[in-house]
C-alpha cells in the first residue's frame, strides 16, 4: 500500500499540477512497485484537495474525526483509495 500527500502553494493551484503528480505517482505504484493500494488522505473541509482523488476515480472509504491539526484546531480527515485492477 501506499498513501500520496500532496501540498502545494496558492501560486501554483488551479494548474492541473496535484491531479497530473498523483496519476503519475499511482501508476508508478501500481506498474513498477506492483502494489495494490493507493491512498490519499484530505482534510474534509478542502474541497480543492479532495477532487483530486475525485478526479482520479477513487473511492471514499471513511471519516477519521479530528485526526489532523490545521491553523491551531482539529480537522477531520476522508479517506480516499484506489485499487489496482487485476486482469
Amino acid at each position: 500500500m501506499a498513501n500520496i500527500h500532496c501540498f502545494l502553494g496558492v501560486s501554483f493551484q488551479d494548474q492541473g499540477i496535484a491531479t497530473k503528480t498523483c496519476r503519475a505517482l499511482i501508476e508508478y505504484t501500481f506498474s513498477d512497485l506492483r502494489l495494490n493500494r493507493v491512498e490519499i488522505w484530505t482534510a474534509t473541509e478542502n474541497k480543492k484537495a479532495r477532487a483530486v482523488p475525485e478526479r482520479l476515480g477513487f473511492t471514499q472509504e471513511g471519516i477519521l474525526r479530528q485526526a489532523g491539526k490545521l491553523d491551531n484546531r482539529f480537522v477531520d480527515y476522508v479517506i480516499m483509495a484506489c485499487l489496482q485492477m487485476s486482469g
